[in-house]
C-alpha cells in the first residue's frame, strides 16, 4: 500500500520538479545572462561582486524547485479523482512558479535598487511580454502533459 502511494506521490513530484526548474532556469538565465549580462561577465562589476555564477543559479533552482514540488505533489495525491484537477493543480503551479520568479529576481535587488517591495524585482527586472510567458508555458504544459492521468 505504501509502495503505490509513493509512486503515486513520485510521478507529480518528479514532474513539478523537473518543469518548475526548466522555466526558473531559462527564465533567469535568459534575464540576467543575455539581457543584463551577469552570467555572460559583460556587466562592468568585479568578478566577486557578480550575484552568482552558473552553477549556483542551477543548484539553486533545483533546489527551490524540488521543495516547491512537494506541495504540488500533495495536492496531486488530494485531487487524484477530482473533475478540476488539471486547472486546479495548473495554477498551483503558476503560483509555484511565480513564487520562484519573484524569489530569483529578489536576489538581484540590491544590484539595482535596494528600496524595492517583495514584488518590484520581479516587475521591473524580470518580466518581459514574451519570455515570461513563453518559460512559463514550456515548463508548465509538460508539467499537465505528464500528470494528465492520475
Amino acid at each position: 500500500m505504501a509502495r503505490i502511494w509513493l509512486a503515486r506521490f513520485a510521478k507529480p513530484w518528479i514532474a513539478g520538479w523537473l518543469s518548475l526548474s526548466a522555466a526558473w532556469l531559462l527564465h533567469e538565465i535568459v534575464t540576467f545572462g543575455f539581457q543584463y549580462g551577469f552570467l555572460t561577465r559583460k556587466r562592468e562589476v568585479l568578478f566577486f561582486q557578480y550575484p552568482s555564477g552558473l552553477a549556483e543559479i542551477v543548484v539553486v533552482a533545483l533546489v527551490m524547485s524540488w521543495v516547491a514540488a512537494v506541495p504540488l505533489a500533495l495536492a496531486c495525491l488530494v485531487l487524484r479523482q477530482s473533475r478540476p484537477r488539471l486547472p486546479v493543480l495548473g495554477v498551483i503551479w503558476l503560483i509555484l512558479c511565480m513564487w520562484g520568479y519573484s524569489a530569483t529576481a529578489s536576489g538581484y535587488r540590491e544590484h539595482f535598487g535596494a528600496t524595492w517591495l517583495w514584488h518590484e524585482p520581479f516587475v521591473e527586472l524580470m518580466w518581459s511580454p514574451w519570455l515570461t510567458p513563453l518559460a512559463t508555458l514550456l515548463g508548465l504544459l509538460p508539467f499537465l502533459r505528464i500528470i494528465r492521468k492520475p
